[in-house]
């Protein structure tokens, strides 16, 4: 039987975790970590399988119970230098050897609890226009690239030649950075760079998002989003 998946959403959650232990099933204001990113995904009609990809027999069990289907990667594909776009070619693979026919997949990583369907669904939408391979959801940097520094042989200059830090942060040039809410990508990009580490390829567009959010890596990162969600509590 061919099932056809317009939006396939990937959510891959290793079981290890240097920073913080079993971070992706850690609970978070009441929550495992990974379920916000689940409930987030089940909110958006246009995605039509959510999948985890992990090597987990925790995050399996607890996916199963949360009512979303999971492909158990491989233990090669879950090390610290293993790169996220093996983990989805493989999770494709498997889904197409099944009979699903999937046409964009959507990146969406447990530690991202603070994203909205509207940047999910912004990212889908700019999919859709045929000349884009990928998108993805970026924040303006706080720092300046005009204000950068790098040390070479013990020798201290500034990181883009020409660029002068002494100028006021208004007329310093503005720079943007991946936030890791939502990146989005066509099964045909996979298909076309499938030797390039990048999932962002091909024609790139991108979603800026303009409120503060957190990708947790740190046991900090996770203690200032558990306060940002007690505050949102109260004001509910």
């Amino acid at each position: 039987m061919i099932n056809e998946h317009k939006v396939l959403a990937i959510i891959p959650a290793r079981g290890g975790s240097k920073g913080i232990l079993k971070k992706n099933i850690k609970v978070l204001n009441g929550k495992p970590l990974i379920q916000y990113t689940i409930d987030i995904a089940k909110e958006v009609p246009d995605i039509s399988k959510i999948i985890i990809s992990t090597d987990d027999n925790d995050i399996i069990d607890l996916s199963i119970s949360l009512g979303v289907d999971v492909i158990k990667r491989p233990a090669e594909l879950s090390t610290d230098s293993s790169l996220v776009k093996d983990a989805i070619q493989y999770t494709v693979k498997k889904l197409e050897e099944e009979g699903n026919v999937i046409k964009d997949i959507l990146l969406l990583e447990p530690t991202s609890p603070l994203r909205k369907v509207e940047d999910i669904q912004k990212v889908i939408d700019k999919l859709k226009h045929n000349e884009n391979d990928s998108v993805a959801t970026f924040s303006k940097s706080c720092i300046s690239p005009g204000r950068l520094w790098k040390i070479d042989n013990n020798k201290l200059s500034t990181f883009f030649k020409g660029s002068n830090p002494w100028l006021p942060r208004q007329q310093q040039p503005d720079a943007y950075e991946l936030n890791g809410l939502v990146y989005g990508f066509t099964r045909e990009s996979l298909i076309k760079y499938k030797n390039e580490d990048s999932i962002l390829v091909g024609n790139i567009d991108y979603v800026i998002v303009d409120r503060q959010v957190i990708d947790i890596d740190t046991m900090m990162d996770f203690l200032i989003v558990e306060k940002i969600m007690e505050k949102q509590n109260e004001k509910a």
